[in-house]
């Protein structure tokens, strides 16, 4: 009888753990070289979880998405899984090496230990898969039909806001497509929170003609959705700066302070900053050269 209830108690834990794989990612117990010398021998890629255990997100993560089914499949096919805790062991060694700063941070590696792809925060188990998708198998992502959809002409602005927004989530360069995409489109109202999202990851020059009108009419932008106006504001006096310094020029800075100051009033009214004080803001990075 008793050798029946250990055979009874051993069935319950295999049958356990093969429904806990089949439900989601299945993480593996092993160090990071360990995982890195799997994956060269499996031929697959290396997926890490970075968390820290006081971490809401990472708990999120773990409890509803990890557990995606067609995530878990996909994932314990063509990678080798990891949980790492930040504070301590391999997984602070990442955390100092990659300087990384935030949980959860997600790391597509290769078996060579080089990053392929970081995702931060708690994201849902669509993204992780695009992301999966495109450095396994490039061709099958969303990303790479879409992008034969644009090579064969589609700018169609539904597809366009679609592609900008994809592309976006996997962290490549939008610049030249949401410029393109206001050269299609160039009447908005900026109401839609697509096509404020697009203008705000375009350029931020003071010579381009959607920069110029925001500058302009920063209040209208502001009355539509001040959370947004306000990091565009931001990003276009960045530029301004860091064209500054790349010309090595106050000058430059200076002329481009008598376009932008007249909006500081709009996002900065409780300060109420002079332009002598903005001026100094703008020029203190010269003086730390």
């Amino acid at each position: 009888m008793i050798q029946f209830k250990k055979q009874a108690l051993l069935l319950g834990i295999l049958f356990l753990s093969f429904f806990s794989m089949a439900g989601g990612i299945s993480f593996r117990t092993l160090s990071l070289q360990e995982a890195l010398d799997e994956a060269k021998k499996q031929d697959k890629l290396v997926f890490i979880d970075v968390y820290a255990t006081w971490c809401g997100p990472c708990k999120y993560l773990s409890a509803n998405v990890f557990t995606d089914e067609d995530l878990g499949a996909y994932m314990n096919e063509h990678f080798i899984s990891l949980k790492l805790d930040g504070e301590k062991g391999d997984g602070l060694g990442l955390m100092n090496k990659h300087q990384l700063n935030s949980y959860p941070t997600m790391l597509f590696m290769n078996p060579n230990g080089e990053v392929l792809k970081k995702i931060v925060g708690a994201v849902e188990a669509e993204e992780i898969m695009n992301a999966s998708t495109l450095l396994v198998d490039p061709e099958s992502s969303p990303i790479f039909q879409m992008e034969q959809k644009y090579m064969a002409g589609n700018r169609t602005q539904a597809f366009l806001q679609e592609y900008l927004m994809l592309r976006l989530e996997n962290d490549l360069d939008v610049v030249e497509l949401a410029d393109e995409y206001f050269a299609l489109f160039p009447n908005l109202t900026m109401e839609d929170e697509n096509d404020f999202i697009i203008f705000y990851m375009g350029s931020d020059d003071l010579e381009n003609p959607k920069v110029i009108d925001f500058l302009a009419n920063s209040q209208h932008y502001a009355d539509i959705n001040m959370e947004y106006a306000s990091q565009k504001y931001e990003a276009i006096l960045t530029k301004v700066i860091l064209t500054g310094l790349e010309l090595e020029s106050e000058a430059y800075v200076l002329d481009a302070i008598d376009r932008v100051f007249p909006a500081s009033g709009v996002f900065y009214p409780e300060e109420e900053i002079s332009k002598e004080e903005f001026t100094a803001v703008l020029l203190s990075p010269f003086e730390e050269e």
